[in-house]
């Protein structure tokens, strides 16, 4: 009867010794295992952004947004959309506006800049290879009429974009000066004003 008690008193001990090794895998299961992210009943809304849906206010636009702002220069980094400064470009867009936050996302892109450096290359070339002596049919002025159409409207669409980002003549934000406050985006501004002017008088004359 002693035996039958002891071994059934050790059955239940390592039975016990069992359980507690259980308890004690489960416990370690449960600090190596990272808790879940708590699911939020607010509902969020999705924008489509630059080709991509992005759910506003999300962990990881944010963290995109402050690793690309991190790269950026302090005077090109797009500031949140409940921006409290009072600045507003042409007096209509606020930081809130999806038509500022657009074109600010394009001219500090560091394509933009090479892009652009690219066409003032090719426009110059252009300028050289285009000679008064040729006839207006001549291929080669055609096809440097139609070049200097591109490159114009591309530096009016920069010029706009940037105008659209920064403000004209006067910026309120003091991290953010106005297109005009730069001496080379004045420079900038009088060669569109040159381009406009040139392709007015350019299509009046083959009007006439």
């Amino acid at each position: 009867g002693s035996v039958g008690g002891s071994s059934s008193s050790g059955g239940g001990g390592g039975g016990g010794e069992d359980s507690q090794g259980g308890g004690d895998e489960a416990a370690v299961y449960s600090r190596e295992r990272p808790a879940a992210p708590p699911i939020s009943s607010t509902p969020r809304a999705m924008t489509f952004d630059f080709g991509e849906y992005r759910v506003e206010g999300s962990p990881l636009e944010s963290e995109g947004e402050s690793t690309a702002a991190s790269e950026l220069p302090a005077g090109k980094r797009l500031p949140p959309p409940d921006d409290p400064s009072p600045d507003r470009s042409l007096l209509l867009f606020s930081w809130r506006s999806p038509i500022r936050r657009g074109a600010a996302r394009l001219v500090w892109h560091p394509r933009f800049e090479h892009a652009i450096l690219v066409l003032i290359i090719v426009s110059s070339v252009l300028i050289g290879l285009d000679w008064p002596g040729w006839h207006r049919d001549f291929w080669l002025k055609q096809a440097i009429s139609y070049a200097d159409i591109v490159c114009g409207s591309a530096f009016m669409l920069e010029c706009l974009l940037k105008v659209v980002t920064l403000g004209f003549v006067y910026s309120r934000d003091p991290r953010f000066k106005a297109y005009l406050s730069s001496g080379w985006n004045r420079l900038d501004f009088f060669v569109v004003c040159i381009t406009i002017v040139s392709l007015g008088t350019a299509s009046l004359r083959e009007v006439a």
